[in-house]
């Protein structure tokens, strides 16, 4: 059954349910949306070779694979609802019987500021928490773009793991993927990806 979640005064009724496949082609619009500005800051940092390797000729196309997949694989997923629209949703997997972790997470930019991706991480960290994990991990990045989304896991109590990922003055060997093909180089890219945790208490 949909449950009711806090939103913003004035903002519309948000529920969250569980995931159903028929919601899977919006989640997937859904998400193109919410990260268009995170791959827009990813493209300007990493100037257009090294995009090009890492998201292949089209970026969407490359993260809409990604969603897909996720939502295919994850141990369980909700959704949230405003007003009957698919507004965010929240995927997570149980890495083994000591930890979790929230693959992915997105909000709908016409439903930014409700109030609910806090909602939203507070129940996967829950649910993991139920399920026997003792850690729960959420990836995120380290450019401007993630900005508001590290803010949002610090706030629900997630805390930045060292980083071996590069950043603007120093050389390491990333690993860059596109659609066909995989290989290594070094270079310089002004891009840490940083991976957030928060124990739960048993």
């Amino acid at each position: 059954m949909p449950e009711p979640i806090p939103t913003s005064p004035g903002r519309g009724t948000a529920t969250v349910r569980s995931y159903h496949p028929d919601d899977r082609e919006a989640i997937v619009q859904l998400g193109l949306r919410a990260w268009t500005p995170n791959f827009a800051s990813f493209q300007q940092i990493l100037g257009h070779p090294i995009f090009v390797h890492q998201y292949g000729d089209d970026w969407t196309a490359y993260q809409a694979d990604a969603i897909r997949t996720v939502l295919a694989s994850a141990t369980r997923i909700w959704v949230a609802e405003v007003n009957n629209l698919v507004a965010e949703f929240v995927a997570v997997a149980l890495a083994d019987d000591r930890s979790g972790e929230i693959e992915m997470i997105a909000v709908d930019p016409a439903h930014d500021g409700l109030g609910i991706g806090a909602s939203l991480v507070q129940l996967a960290t829950d649910w993991l928490q139920t399920e026997g994990a003792q850690i729960a991990f959420i990836a995120t990045g380290g450019d401007p773009a993630h900005a508001p989304a590290r803010h949002a896991y610090e706030g629900a109590g997630y805390t930045a793991l060292p980083s071996s990922a590069t950043t603007s003055s120093s050389t390491t060997r990333e690993r860059v993927r596109s659609r066909h093909h995989r290989r290594e180089l070094d270079t310089k890219l002004p891009v840490q990806k940083l991976r957030t945790y928060r124990l739960c208490p048993g």
